[in-house]
């Protein structure tokens, strides 16, 4: 999971309207919460990392394959075809 501080300060700007939450609102800490403990129920690992972080550099290649396999696997439900190579 990416944490970042432009994150925060987006949730903070466009905020998530709720009727849970402290006046309502729901905080970048708590949707991160959200996706951490599905995650978790679905004994997915995950680790929190920082954009600025030299472990995120390291892992894009990693990071980008697998966005490339869950738009084909979103394309191939929709049933549209995606070529091999882009």
């Amino acid at each position: 999971i990416l944490v970042s501080n432009e994150s925060l300060t987006a949730l903070k700007w466009f905020g998530i309207q709720a009727a849970s939450g402290v006046n309502g609102n729901i905080f970048y800490n708590d949707v991160l919460r959200w996706i951490y403990d599905v995650l978790f129920d679905r004994n997915i690992e995950c680790d929190f990392i920082s954009p600025e972080t030299e472990e995120l550099k390291k892992q894009r290649l990693l990071i980008a394959r697998n966005v490339a396999k869950t738009i084909k696997n979103a394309m191939t439900l929709l049933g549209i075809e995606v070529p091999e190579r882009m």
